[in-house]
């Protein structure tokens, strides 16, 4: 989550840093049922965060990006902020080998 937010969010907002460490601690520190979208948002952020940081593993970088889109898989898509964040978060994802594929979801 720190490589997301000192690489990534500082020149591309999407979080509030505060907003996104209560969303984590939310997400993983509580026993409480949480949304599927909220648990989306998550792990894409973990998956861009693994794949930005120099130590890269893919393995770790691929498993929270399709946890992330089955979350968002199991989601009602309305035009909301939180879709919209979603797909800038995927569309980042696969910007760097995937132009296209990150231009459609842009697009979304």
């Amino acid at each position: 989550m720190e490589s997301f937010l000192q690489r990534i969010n500082c020149f591309l907002f999407i979080f509030e840093p505060a907003e996104l460490t209560s969303l984590f601690d939310l997400v993983f520190e509580t026993s409480r049922s949480v949304p599927k979208r909220l648990r989306s948002e998550v792990c894409l952020v973990l998956a861009l965060g693994v794949q930005i940081n120099d130590e890269a593993n893919e393995d770790r970088m691929i498993m929270w990006y399709e946890n992330g889109r089955r979350y968002l898989d199991d989601e009602d898509w309305r035009m909301e902020l939180w879709v919209m964040r979603a797909m800038v978060l995927i569309c980042l994802y696969h910007a760097g080998d995937r132009r296209g594929t990150s231009r459609h979801y842009l697009g979304s």
